[in-house]
């Protein structure tokens, strides 16, 4: 029976390491791509809007906002998304990219290349748009 106990004790035990081993990998590659950056981002862009909303809030109370309201909240929830979706070899992998020259070249320009996508993208569907509705009036199903 101490030797089941036992057995079981350890089957739990490094279950449990081998968890906590991949929630560090995943902490490490939200680091590396800078998503660990997005609760700051957030933050930064949301308190301005309530400092416009009212203005005679001193500039100490906004700062205590941003210590508070820090990202470990927003990991916590990050974390367990990464680990349902990747193994933990996945990830192990996923870091061994980031950590080398191409992965941090593209960390350098993936919001460049975002950017540049957004604007892409919302040129394309403003054209297609007209193109659709220019359609539409060729074929007699609109009148403008």
């Amino acid at each position: 029976m101490k030797r089941i106990t036992a057995i079981v004790f350890f089957l739990i035990l490094a279950f449990s390491l081998s968890g906590q081993s991949k929630a560090d990998d995943i902490q490490t590659l939200l680091e590396l791509t800078n998503s660990a950056d997005l609760s700051r981002q957030v933050i930064e862009m949301l308190i301005p809007q309530y400092q416009s909303m009212v203005p005679d809030v001193p500039g100490e109370y906004w700062q205590g906002l941003i210590d508070e309201f820090n990202g470990d909240e927003l990991m916590g929830l990050i974390i367990p998304i990464y680990d349902r979706n990747f193994t933990h070899d996945e990830i192990k992998d996923l870091i061994a990219f980031y950590e080398s020259p191409t992965g941090r070249r593209f960390i350098e320009l993936q919001p460049k290349i975002m950017q540049e996508s957004m604007e892409a993208g919302q040129k394309w569907g403003m054209e297609l748009a007209q193109r659709i509705q220019q359609r539409l009036v060729d074929d007699g199903h609109l009148s403008l």
